[in-house]
């Protein structure tokens, strides 16, 4: 129900939303032979992370992160259907996964690959709600994730528009939208990752889906499926 409203509130009708999540359910269903167990993917009900995620690794294909029509859902679920299987397979805990940390989740596995385990493990811990490291050492990126999700210090509501802005400690403007959550998500991953704990997130993580997909990381496209990245 959170994506329904996100999405009556931000972009269509209640009537077009629906048509687009059957759209895309039936995409899953009919062209890929595919049935999500997690029912966000199973219904069809994940568009505005799609459009999202869509945007940041093809922007000139889909220039804005609303391109969420129900014509554009062909091409978007072809770009991401391994990554929606893979979550659709594996996903269980509707509490956490927002569209925001979806779209998050769809981008880490398109950049790092269905085959590297540390992203994996990185999903997994979100999905089973594991925390690790006390803060006086710093957390690590999943309990960074996990925290602001159930606090909410960073971001009051983790549906609102897509760039909404808001103010640091010292005053400057940051981005605490859809765009703003999903960089937060997307810079614990990347210190996740890096094998780097923190106490506080640093300066410029509120543009980390817009350059996401700019660094040389992902070279698993590269090779045969295979083939293991870790």
């Amino acid at each position: 129900m959170k994506e329904v409203q996100h999405n009556y509130n931000t972009f269509d009708s209640p009537n077009s939303v629906e048509r687009d999540a059957e759209k895309n359910a039936g995409i899953l269903l009919n062209t890929y032979n595919y049935e999500a167990k997690y029912k966000t993917f199973r219904t069809g009900y994940f568009q505005s992370a799609l459009g999202f995620a869509s945007h940041c690794y093809d922007p000139k294909t889909y220039p804005t992160p609303t391109s969420v029509k129900s014509v554009n859902s062909p091409g978007m679920i072809a770009l991401y259907i391994e990554e929606i299987k893979y979550l659709g397979d594996n996903l269980s805990n509707n509490k956490f996964w927002d569209m925001p940390a979806l779209a998050g989740a769809m981008m880490a596995l398109k950049k790092y690959g269905l085959k590297n385990q540390k992203v994996l493990d990185f999903i997994k811990q979100l999905d089973d709600n594991v925390k690790h490291t006390p803060k006086d050492k710093g957390w690590n990126g999943p309990t960074h994730i996990l925290e602001e999700w159930s606090n909410y210090d960073v971001f009051s509501d983790h549906m609102p528009s897509w760039d909404k802005l808001g103010k640091t400690s010292n005053g400057k403007p940051i981005n605490i939208g859809f765009n703003g959550t999903v960089s937060f998500f997307l810079y614990w991953l990347e210190k996740y990752m890096n094998d780097e704990v923190g106490k506080k997130h640093g300066a410029g993580w509120d543009s980390t889906s817009a350059i996401f997909f700019d660094s040389s990381v992902s070279l698993n496209a590269l090779f045969d499926e295979d083939e293991e990245i870790v």
